[in-house]
Order: structure tokens, then sequence, then C-alpha cells
């Protein structure tokens, strides 16, 4: 029985794990870690970072002479796809740290994979006979074939359904399948694959006292772009466009108050009665400025559940733990399948 999690957000070149694990007294905490791939996952080179490439390795090679198409040999040519197997390798590092022999491993699909259809709950069938109807009512809308499998979906708001469809098998999928005959008797195990916006929202629904009514901004900041998901008691209501703006940025904020004013005048969102704050932010800055922003709601970072233990160092943790909600989200998540909370 694998009573142990592992959950790994992969945004971009940025990689974050939470191991957690549970025992007959509760959940442990384990290890927290952050890498950094030095390319994102299954992304080709362009023609110009190939011809870079090619020119870099015929500069080593030959030395500082080399002019911009000049003829490179093989060896050179074969260096275009260094950098994705680097990046490969980078993943392998990472998951050999770990005994994945007793872990399930929590991960989320990347954003610009997932589509996302607001539906009335008007079926009269469950479980995998409602992924097929779901998969029946959207297929149409997608070019490629769909399965049971690449379906998922939570309760909405005001009796409706948040149906999510997987556009294409996520790169860690893929890069995994390549990185398994390297990891031996230490191979992983997948047991969940989940969005960003419904894993930080199933620690919402299992750690926070919300009312039935009440309008909640959940604000996931990244270090390039930010996430807000808007729920209605403990259910899902509305997404907001995904912003190109995050913790790098000093106004990221502002654009995030922006956006959701907008909503408001434009799209008849309600008034907002608490925020809360998970990612990359400066917790107290942010709670500051949010506070000010939205004078009568409360503001708060994201809950992850009561931790029994750690066996981490305070001084060693990487980073403030609100940087970790996407994979703590994805370790719960996955830890306890079948708690209804999450």
């Amino acid at each position: 029985m694998r009573n142990e999690a592992i959950g790994l957000s992969i945004e971009g070149t940025d990689v974050k794990v939470a191991h957690i694990a549970l025992s007959h007294k509760g959940v442990i905490l384990k290890r927290l870690d952050i890498a950094q791939l030095p390319a994102p996952l299954g992304v080709p080179l362009t023609e110009e970072e190939q011809e870079k490439e090619s020119m870099d390795a015929f500069q080593e090679a030959f030395g500082e002479i080399a002019e911009v198409g000049a003829p490179v040999d093989e060896r050179a040519e074969d260096e275009g796809d260094e950098e994705e197997e680097d990046a490969s390798s980078a993943l392998l590092g990472i998951l050999s740290g770990y005994n994945l022999r007793k872990a399930k491993i929590g991960v989320n699909l990347p954003e610009d994979s997932v589509s996302y259809y607001l539906l009335s709950d008007t079926f009269a069938v469950k479980g995998r006979k409602l992924k097929r109807a779901l998969m029946e009512l959207v297929a149409p809308k997608h070019e490629r074939s769909l399965s049971p499998d690449m379906i998922n979906y939570v309760k909405a708001a005001d009796k409706n359904l948040l149906c999510m469809v997987c556009d294409q098998e996520p790169a860690f999928l893929d890069t995994l399948k390549e990185l398994k005959r390297f990891l031996g008797r230490n191979k992983p195990y997948i047991g969940l694959i989940d969005s960003v916006e419904t894993a930080l929202m199933s620690l919402v629904r299992a750690n926070h006292q919300v009312a039935p009514g009440e309008i909640t901004a959940l604000i996931y900041v990244c270090a390039d772009s930010s996430r807000v998901s808007i729920m209605k008691g403990a259910e899902y209501m509305r997404l907001l466009p995904p912003i190109q703006e995050g913790a790098s940025s000093p106004d990221f904020g502002k654009t995030i108050y922006s956006k959701i004013l907008f909503e408001q005048d434009e799209g008849g969102l309600p008034d907002i009665d608490r925020v809360i704050l998970a990612g990359d932010l400066d917790v107290p800055s942010a709670i500051e400025f949010f506070s000010e922003k939205f004078p009568k709601a409360k503001v708060e970072t994201i809950k992850y559940g009561k931790f029994i233990g750690t066996e981490m160092e305070p001084s060693k943790i990487p980073a403030p733990l609100s940087s970790f909600a996407l994979p703590l989200a994805l370790a719960r998540k996955s830890l306890e399948p079948t708690n209804p909370r999450y």
C-alpha cells in the first residue's frame, strides 16, 4: 500500500515538490523541494534556437572564427536536441531523490492543455457514465478524439458542472515513459493528474470554513503569471482569464485587482467576501494590499490542513509555505482520493 504522496508542480521551468505521508495519527510533512529545469519539458527548439545551438557547438569545436551559415559537422548538428535531453535528465535527478515505490505522484496539467466547460447539471448518471456523457457533449469541439480518462468534472455553483478536458497528453507523461528504464525498481505511480485551479480549490473546500453563498477570490501567483478562481461557497463559480503578470512584476497586485473589478463591472461578479492567497508572493505585502482594496473582505493565505509533524528543520524549508500551495494540494488530493472534501 502506498501511504505516501509526492505533489509535483511543473510550470515552465519551475518545479516544486511536496512529499507527505499518512500515518494512523495523521499526515506528516516529510520534505519540500524547489528545482529548476534548463528548459520546459516537451517544448521543441525554434529554428533560431536550433541555429544558435549549432553555432555554439561549432564555435566550441573550432574557435570564435565561425560565421552564421558556416557548415557544421554531425557532432554540432546533434547538439540541437541537448536542451530537451537536459530537461529530462534534470527531472530524472529530482525523482531519483525519492522512494517512488512507497508514494503516489500527483502532477498538474499545463495551463494551455486544459479546456473548461460550464454545463448545467441535468445528467441522471454518475461516475464513468457521466464522463462518457460529457465526452459525447464536448467531443465535437475538439479535433482530437477523446476518451473518459481525458475528462474530469467537479460540482459548480448554481447546479452546474465544471467539465475539464485535457487537450493533449502532458509532456511530463511522455518524459516519464522515457525515464522509467533509468529508474529501475524505483518506478513511479501516477495517482493524480489535475488542473491547477481544481487542485487549489480542493484545499479551500477541505480547510476553509466558507458560508454557502460566500464569494471567494482564490489568487494564485507564479513568477510570471497569475490565476484567479472565483468560488461561491465551496464550489467553483468562474475562472478569470489568465493574467500574464506575476511576482516578478512590481504591479502584479494592481493588475489582478483591475481584472477582478472588470469582472464585477462587466461580468456581474458579486462583491468579494474573502480573498485567499497562494503561490510565489510576499505574504505580508499581499495581505496588506488586498485588504486595502477589498476592505469588507477577509484576506488570508491558503490553508493546507494539519500536519502532526515534519521531518524538515524550519531553517531548511527552501521558501515560504505559500509557495508550495500547488504541490501540497496535489499531494493531499493524491493521498486521500476518496475524501469528499478533496
